[in-house]
């Protein structure tokens, strides 16, 4: 039986490959139970974030953005999907809020993709779970970014906003949103490692068992 082990221990070898890093990570889930901003650009709240603008506080246009975690390769990943709730405070009317990829962390004419149709929050005080596409028929281009297949594969400037329109920027408008438990939601394939290895294992594993039935 060596030659047998020395060909299970073959074909395991085959799993080991360099580790590689990437930002965005199977499963991402930003909750903010530990009380702090995961990497978001706005203030925390009570294990959430609330982002605000206009009279509310803050900056002009109510949006959010995340450079770290949320950058990287969704391509690869099979990202094409990010869940999350969301709240509407103290706003009169409802709020449009959409998703947007952008090629870089630079200025408003930076290229990219938005959400083409918005989730209206309701001014209702509850939350309210929504799942966004991130596949090409669901985004409009702006700023004449580079083909899909290429951005999608490189984020550089993840952005939750809101906007009546397709935008980059957001409008401005006077909100405040709160915003918990932003996850991707995506199909799991094995690893070509793993296909390699169990199939070589399966193989063995008859090999073994004809040799013995010779026997």
């Amino acid at each position: 039986m060596r030659w047998a082990l020395w060909a299970i221990a073959g074909i395991l070898s085959l799993t080991i490959s360099p580790a590689r890093t990437w930002e965005i990570v199977t499963f991402q889930a930003d909750d903010f139970e530990d009380a702090t901003r995961m990497g978001w650009t706005d203030r925390a709240g009570d294990h959430f974030v609330k982002f605000s603008s206009g009279s509310f506080g803050g900056a002009t246009r109510l949006i959010m953005f995340n450079d770290s975690q949320w950058t990287g390769d969704y391509g690869s990943m099979n990202v094409f999907q990010i869940a999350m709730d969301l709240k509407n405070f103290n706003n009169a009317a409802s709020v449009p809020i959409r998703l947007a990829i952008r090629e870089a962390n630079s200025t408003s004419t930076t290229p990219g993709y938005c959400s083409t149709v918005p989730f209206i929050v309701p001014n209702d005080g509850q939350w309210h779970h929504v799942t966004f596409n991130l596949d090409e028929a669901s985004l409009t281009p702006i700023n004449s970014p580079q083909p899909y297949s290429t951005d999608i594969a490189d984020v550089k400037d993840f952005r939750i906003l809101s906007s009546a329109a397709p935008s980059l920027i957001g409008d401005a408008i006077s909100g405040q949103v709160g915003v918990d438990n932003i996850s991707t939601v995506q199909d799991i394939l094995p690893e070509p490692s793993t296909v390699l290895a169990s199939t070589g294992l399966a193989a063995l594993a008859t090999c073994i068992h004809r040799r013995r039935r010779a026997a």
